[in-house]
């Protein structure tokens, strides 16, 4: 089965249901195997991370621009962004249904649209106040705010395109949210842990929101060879602010989670390399004058 043009299919988004869409790396295809059209023979995400500087931050329903990256790169793959219009549950291999068999506990998925990926689901809800959350459970993610996936028909690596099950396309109204998906999005215990409480900051400082949007863009803006120790190092200078209850954890993380995701980097590495840089920071908090 061939794929459709680039172009062909982001305007087929943007005019039959107003989803910004932005071009992904594709899958080359030849005759010994398939792999990201990046060329890096270590790519962690193959035709999964955006073509673009800003990713999902460039997404549009311009038709003017979705046909000139069209003809730029006529086999890109299609990311969409999450939050604003859908959140996606992303269930990967036996891990992800092994998990949300046990979640489920014999109840149905409510009736919705849903994707058939390389290796398991994408199944698209209304928009909730959730981000993104790597291994919620064992091969289940979450894709909400500041977060994108890869839409139907993109080619993955292993050869199956993503393709809408049942009758081939997105459905309005999405359905919310199943209590059984909302209950593993609670609050949980944080990978990192203070030597002492952290003192409440009450509204940020001019001098931390300068400091978590400088650091959040270096690792945005980081090349992929470099993007994991500028994610730690950024974690971990973000983490001596917290540790001096200049910022408060809970959003150091989720913005460093949203960097993240922003150049297709929503992974469980990505979470353990946050976690650990900032529980190193935050045992050794900066001495910032008064």
């Amino acid at each position: 089965m061939s794929t459709p043009a680039f172009s062909e299919i982001a305007l087929a988004y943007a005019d039959r249901h107003g989803i910004p869409v932005f071009p992904l790396y594709g899958i080359r295809k030849n005759s010994i195997l398939a792999d990201c059209e990046c060329r890096n023979p270590k790519c962690g995400s193959p035709g999964k991370h955006p073509r673009t500087s800003r990713g999902l931050y460039d997404a549009t329903t311009s038709a003017e621009q979705l046909r000139d990256w069209g003809a730029k790169w006529p086999t890109a793959n299609v990311g969409v962004p999450t939050g604003d219009q859908f959140v996606v549950v992303d269930v990967d291999g036996p891990d992800g249904y092994n998990s949300v068999n046990t979640l489920r506990d014999g109840r149905p998925w409510p009736l919705g649209p849903y994707v058939l990926t390389g290796k398991g689901e994408h199944r698209y809800f209304a928009p909730s106040n959730v981000g993104n959350r790597a291994a919620v459970v064992s091969g289940v993610d979450i894709r909400g705010k500041r977060g994108y996936v890869v839409a139907p028909p993109s080619l993955h690596v292993s050869g199956r395109q993503y393709r809408w099950a049942e009758n081939g396309h997105i459905r309005l109204p999405l359905p919310d949210l199943p209590d059984w998906i909302s209950l593993a999005l609670a609050p949980r215990e944080p990978q990192c842990q203070a030597a002492a409480p952290i003192r409440p900051s009450g509204d940020l400082s001019a001098y931390g929101t300068k400091a978590l949007n400088d650091e959040c863009r270096r690792v945005a803006a980081a090349p992929k060879g470099a993007w994991n120790h500028t994610l730690n190092r950024a974690a971990f200078s973000l983490g001596q602010l917290v540790g001096a209850g200049i910022l408060p954890l809970d959003l150091v993380a989720g913005e460093l989670h949203a960097a993240s995701s922003a150049r297709g980097h929503a992974t469980t590495e990505a979470e353990k390399t946050i976690a650990s840089g900032l529980n190193k920071g935050l045992h050794q908090p900066r001495a910032v004058a008064s």
